[in-house]
C-alpha cells in the first residue's frame, strides 16, 4: 500500500496536505504571541509600581500669582490668577534604569530652576464690581503632579526675599478648598505691600523632583524659554512646542525651547484653586534604546514567513531533487521554528535583545539544519536550507532594527524573494501536478 503521506499518492494531494499542516503550525505561534503579550503586560504593571514608589510622570506647571478677593463683607472668596510675563526653566534630569527581577523601568531625578518676572496689572478691569482684593493673603502657586524627591533647600526667591514652599492647609484660609486643589505647591508672598499695579516682580524657584518615564512642562507664561539636558541617548520630544535646537548623542541630549504668546489671557478669575490651563506644553520621554517586548512582538509576527519559506524549501527539495519528506518531518521542522519566538523571549529578558536574538536564532538554526540533514541525507540540501534560514534570521534582525525604512526594505525583500521562487519553480512541469502523477 502506498504511503498516504508521501508524494506517491500524487503531488496535488501532498501539496494540499502541506498547506493544511502549515495552517495548523501557525497555532503555536499564536499561543507564544499571547505569552509575549502577557509578559509585556507584566512589564507595564511593574512600571506602574515603580511610579507609585519612586514617583509618577512629572507634569510641572508655570508659577502663578494668586490674589484672593471678596465681593462685599461676607461674599464668597474667589481668586484672581496672574500668569508670569517671562519664564525661563532649566531642567537637569538624571535618569537611571531600575530593575525588579526581569523587569525594569526608566526613572529619573530632576533639578528644576525657574526664573522670570511677573507683571502686576491694574485689577479694575479684571475684578467684578465691589470686589476687594486681599493683597495680604496673596501667594505663589506651582502646579506639579507629585512632590516625590523634594529637598529641604527647595524654595522661592520673590523680589529678592526668600520664602519656603508650604502645603495647602498652611496657606489657604479656606482649608476645604485644598481637597480639590490637586498637586500644587504654595508659597506666601513675603512683602505683599510691593504688589502695586503696573510693576514687575522678579522671582526664582528651585525644586527637586523624581519621576518615571517622562517629564512635562505646562506653561501659561507669555514668554517662555526652556533648556533641558540629561545623559540619556534616546529621548522623544512631544507636546505642542518642539525644540528650536536639540543635540542627541550616545552620551545624552540637550534641547532648548522658546515661545512667545501674545494672544492668551494672563489674568483670570476663578472660584477655586487649580493650576490653570496651559498655553504651551513640552514633553520629554525617556524611551528605551531597545524596547525589548516591542521588538519580540515584531519578530513573532514573522513566524508565518519563516514557516512558509521552510515548507516551500522542503517542497522544492521533493520536486527538484526527488527527496521524499514525510509530513511528520514537516511538522517537527515547524515546531523547531516555532520555538524561536519563545527562546527569544526567554533569553532577551535576562540578557537583552541583541544577545537574546543571537542565542535563540543560533539554537533554532543549528537544530533545524541538523534535522534537515538527517531528513534529506544530503549535505547540499542541508547546506542550502541552513543558508536560507541564516539569511532569513540575519535579514529579520536588520529589518527590526530599522525604523524609517523598514517598510521599504521589507517590501523590496519580498519582491526579490518572490522573483527567486518564480525562477526556481519555472523548472517544474506543472502538468504532472494537475494529473496527479509523480514528481520527477
Amino acid at each position: 500500500m502506498p504511503d498516504s503521506l508521501s508524494l506517491d499518492t500524487g503531488p496535488s494531494k501532498k501539496f494540499a496536505s502541506v498547506v493544511v499542516l502549515f495552517l495548523l503550525a501557525l497555532i503555536p505561534g499564536w499561543l507564544i504571541s499571547g505569552l509575549i503579550g502577557e509578559r509585556e503586560g507584566r512589564q507595564a504593571e511593574m512600571t506602574h509600581e515603580f511610579a507609585a514608589s519612586w514617583g509618577a510622570e512629572q507634569i510641572l506647571g508655570s508659577p502663578l500669582l494668586i490674589v484672593p478677593y471678596q465681593i462685599g463683607s461676607d461674599g464668597m472668596r474667589q481668586y484672581l490668577r496672574i500668569a508670569a510675563d517671562k519664564l525661563e526653566i532649566d531642567a537637569r534630569l538624571t535618569p537611571e534604569d531600575r530593575h525588579r527581577g526581569l523587569f525594569h523601568a526608566s526613572v529619573y531625578g530632576a533639578t528644576i530652576q525657574m526664573r522670570g518676572s511677573l507683571h502686576i496689572p491694574t485689577l479694575a478691569m479684571a475684578l467684578p464690581d465691589h470686589a476687594r482684593p486681599l493683597w495680604q493673603e496673596s501667594f505663589l502657586l506651582l502646579g506639579l503632579s507629585g512632590r516625590s524627591g523634594m529637598k529641604e533647600g527647595d524654595r522661592v526667591v520673590w523680589n529678592g526675599q526668600n520664602t519656603a514652599f508650604q502645603n495647602c492647609q498652611e496657606v489657604l484660609v479656606a482649608a476645604s478648598e485644598c481637597a480639590s486643589s490637586g498637586g500644587i505647591l504654595l508659597a506666601r508672598i513675603p512683602d505683599p505691600g510691593a504688589l502695586q499695579p503696573e510693576t514687575d516682580i522678579p522671582f526664582q524657584l528651585t525644586v527637586d523632583l523624581r519621576g518615571t518615564s517622562s517629564f512635562t512642562v505646562n506653561s501659561s507664561a507669555r514668554q517662555l524659554t526652556i533648556a533641558a539636558q540629561a545623559p540619556w541617548p534616546t529621548p522623544s520630544f512631544g507636546g505642542n512646542l518642539l525644540p528650536v535646537t536639540s543635540q542627541v548623542s550616545r552620551e545624552g541630549f540637550e534641547a532648548r525651547w522658546q515661545a512667545v504668546d501674545y494672544g492668551a489671557a494672563r489674568i483670570w478669575s476663578t472660584t477655586h484653586i487649580d493650576v490653570g490651563q496651559a498655553v504651551n506644553t513640552v514633553k520629554i520621554e525617556l524611551l528605551d534604546a531597545v524596547p525589548i517586548y516591542r521588538m519580540i512582538n515584531r519578530a513573532a509576527k514573522y513566524h508565518a514567513l519563516f514557516l512558509g519559506l521552510s515548507f516551500a524549501t522542503y517542497l522544492l527539495f521533493e520536486v527538484l531533487s526527488g527527496i521524499r519528506i514525510h509530513l511528520i518531518q514537516y511538522g517537527l521542522m515547524a515546531l523547531s521554528l516555532s520555538l524561536f519566538a519563545l527562546l527569544l523571549l526567554s533569553l532577551a529578558e535576562p540578557l537583552g535583545y541583541d544577545a537574546g536574538f543571537l542565542g535563540s536564532s543560533s539554537l533554532v538554526l543549528v537544530q533545524a539544519s541538523l534535522y534537515t540533514a538527517s531528513v534529506t541525507k544530503r549535505l547540499r540540501e542541508a547546506g542550502l536550507f541552513a543558508a536560507m534560514l541564516a539569511t532569513l534570521f540575519g535579514f529579520l534582525y536588520v529589518l527590526l532594527s530599522l525604523e524609517t525604512y523598514s517598510l521599504l526594505v521589507g517590501s523590496l525583500a519580498l519582491f526579490l524573494l518572490l522573483s527567486v521562487l518564480m525562477a526556481l519553480t519555472s523548472r517544474i512541469d506543472w502538468s504532472k501536478w494537475s494529473t496527479g502523477s509523480k514528481a520527477p
